[in-house]
């Protein structure tokens, strides 16, 4: 009978050092009961449109405020603790790269003046905070974030930040498509929907704060250390 036993002994310190490759491969998911806790460094595309707006102190209305382009990646950096089991948090910000102003339409009084934008550009610094709630595929996300917009050849035009808001709907790609991996990170993917709010100030001659809500949609693929 020891012949049978040798080879089960033999094999026994493999099995041990396969179980202990497989507890490290991945440190964002030693923490029990968390998709992600850690870094994540992500990039985004935003998708929006033209803004509408009142301004102040005047009795005009701006609509088809216009970029060069309704996209634009955006580069962030936040800090994720995604429970698998209910309700976990984020923290962060991102950088909208920079849209160049192209034209805007001025209606008063029944009458409509198009003006060229000029040579005014905007980027945007954006913070965030999200409640999120896992949902055994996917985890949702909710919260505030607050702008600061970088107007630069504004022609005496100055901007200022405000709270606006997102919502959006996340996956665990390391899970669900072939355990993918960046180095230790694990790849996630994200779709949303944001409300950029932030204010032109004199943006007609002697008007005070006008404030725009710049609303649209986006994706976002990111890697959790």
């Amino acid at each position: 009978m020891k012949w049978i036993f040798v080879p089960i002994i033999f094999l026994l310190p493999f099995n041990l050092h396969a179980q202990d490759d497989m507890s490290s491969s991945h440190p964002t998911k030693a923490v029990s009961n968390c998709m992600y806790k850690g870094w994540d460094i992500s990039l985004a595309y935003f998708f929006g449109g033209p803004m509408n707006f009142s301004s102040s102190g005047a009795d005009i209305s701006i609509t088809n405020l216009t970029f060069n382009k309704y996209y634009a990646p955006d580069f962030g950096i936040r800090y994720d603790y995604i429970r698998n089991d209910g309700f976990g948090f984020t923290f962060g910000g991102k950088y909208m790269f920079d849209r160049s102003l192209t034209h805007a339409k001025a209606t008063s009084g029944g009458m409509s003046v198009t003006a060229s934008g000029g040579n005014a550009s905007i980027s945007i610094a954006l913070l965030e905070a999200n409640v999120t709630y896992y949902l055994g595929s996917a985890y949702w996300y909710f919260g505030p974030n607050y702008s600061a917009p970088l107007l630069a050849n504004g022609d005496g035009t100055t901007a200022s930040g405000s709270v606006g808001g997102q919502i959006g709907l996340g996956w665990d790609w390391g899970n669900n498509i072939s355990n993918i991996d960046f180095g230790s990170g694990r790849v996630n993917f994200e779709i949303y929907a944001q409300d950029v709010v932030f204010q032109f100030n004199n943006f007609i001659s002697g008007s005070g704060a006008d404030t725009v809500n710049w609303i649209g949609g986006g994706f976002k693929i990111g890697v959790n250390y």
